[in-house]
Order: structure tokens, then sequence, then C-alpha cells
């Protein structure tokens, strides 16, 4: 359900400097991208990072939530689109994240078997070309032949 703000309660748009990229390795188009755009943040790092920077931080407008976080990772989302106004977003809660991290699976894996799929449509179908690799005079030689004439 969508907030007064027009984003999901369980998430939090976030606008993240490039310091902050550079330091959770969540750098815009080269850590993340569109095709790729989750990165697991430890909660210890973000808390470490509220400490030093304060109000700098940021992380400071999602401390209270960050610190009631029930996991020891957050899900920081790259949203290249600006959907919910910033370049990312922050999830919430541990339902959402394992949701969204779900989706992103299932979406991968059905890319893998599209992927498969059109490998296998590559092979031709039918039957090939025999090709002799010196077994040829054995399968003779083994072979049963008729050597009388029928009556």
């Amino acid at each position: 359900e969508l907030s007064h703000q027009g984003h999901p309660d369980d998430i939090l748009p976030l606008l993240l400097t490039s310091v902050t990229q550079e330091l959770f390795s969540c750098i815009a188009d080269e850590h993340v991208t569109g095709e790729s755009p989750y990165k697991l943040l430890k909660k210890d790092d973000i808390v470490q990072d509220m400490k030093k920077r304060a109000a700098v931080s940021d992380f400071s407008p999602a401390k209270q939530i960050v610190l009631e976080y029930p996991d020891e990772e957050l899900l920081l989302v790259y949203d290249k689109t600006f959907t919910y106004g910033q370049c990312f977003y922050l999830v919430l809660t541990p339902e959402a994240k394992d949701r969204l991290l779900k989706v992103r699976l299932s979406f991968e894996m059905r890319i893998r078997k599209k992927e498969v799929l059109e490998e296998e449509e590559k092979v031709p179908s039918g039957p090939r070309q025999w090709i002799g690799l010196g077994s040829e005079r054995e399968i003779e030689e083994e072979s049963v032949k008729e050597t009388r004439n029928k009556v």
C-alpha cells in the first residue's frame, strides 16, 4: 500500500551522495545497475556511518528504522528510473526484503531458462551426418550376413 508520500510504506527513498555510494560499494551504474539493482548492506556498517558522520550521514532519515531493524542486513535498491523520487530506496522490513529478493531470484531463473531454451533451439534437430572414427571395420566384421542361397 502507498504511504501519503507516494511510495510503499515498507520502503524509504534515499538520496545517496557519491561519498556514501563509495563507502558502501553501491556506486550507481557501476556496482548497482538497472538490471542488478539490489545491494545488501550490513546494519552495523550503517549504524557506524550514522555515528561517525552523524547528521551528514545519508542514512540519518532512516536512523530509528535502521536501529530497530531485526535482521543483520538491509536491502538497498538502486532506483534508476526515480520511481519514488530518489536514486535509491531502503527496504524497511525483512518481509519486503525477502519478497523483493525472491521476485528477483525467480526473474533471474526465468531469464536463465529462456537462455537455455534459446541455446537448445540452436542445436539442429533430426539425424546428423555420420562421422566415421575407425569403428566401421569392427562393425563390418561383427555383423551377421546371409552366405547361402535361399531355397
